[in-house]
């Protein structure tokens, strides 16, 4: 229970926890550190953390690693399990789009995988991303090939003044 409690006295708890149950710190992290954390989690509890079950579903969207014709099945059965609605439309859209990369490169696709961690440092990408590998070589993350949708990159440079979608890539 260190809800509350003033660093000094968090310290003391965790420390007679710690002699009480022979725990030992590990690593280099040091007692004060431990103390540190405990109270920021503490902290953030009483504060508004995000909930479980907000935690847990990005936690469930971030894992997605599927074959692409699945991934709006997998998001729309975490949106149901988190209670989310309005989001079949976009879903539909991206079944409309995976469905649309089967039919024009089916060969290509038996092997795509649609990941919801991957992403730029860049944020001039605000549509799909993508990434090319070699076959076998998706692990090395040295892709010969990347890209991706620009939605507003030209309203943002232009003000608004041009209001157009691009794709660019770069093949190595």
């Amino acid at each position: 229970r260190l809800k509350g409690a003033a660093p000094d006295e968090a310290k003391a708890i965790v420390s007679d926890i710690f002699a009480l149950s022979g725990i030992q710190t590990q690593g280099t992290r040091t007692l004060d550190e431990i103390v540190e954390g405990l109270l920021a989690q503490a902290a953030d509890a009483e504060y508004g953390a995000a909930p479980d079950t907000a935690r847990q579903t990005l936690e469930a969207v971030m894992a997605v690693n599927c074959p692409p014709n699945d991934a709006a099945d997998k998001l729309l059965a975490i949106s149901r399990q988190a209670g989310l609605d309005g989001l079949d439309p976009v879903l539909e859209r991206l079944q409309a789009r995976t469905d649309a990369m089967v039919k024009l490169a089916p060969t290509f696709m038996k092997s795509a995988r649609f990941g919801t961690p991957f992403g730029r440092r860049f944020n001039y990408y605000d549509g799909f991303l993508f990434e090319l590998f070699h076959p076998g070589e998706a692990d090395s993350r040295r892709p010969f090939g990347a890209g991706g949708r620009y939605d507003t990159l030209l309203a943002r440079l232009s003000d608004g003044k041009i209001d157009t979608t691009g794709i660019g890539g770069v093949v190595r």
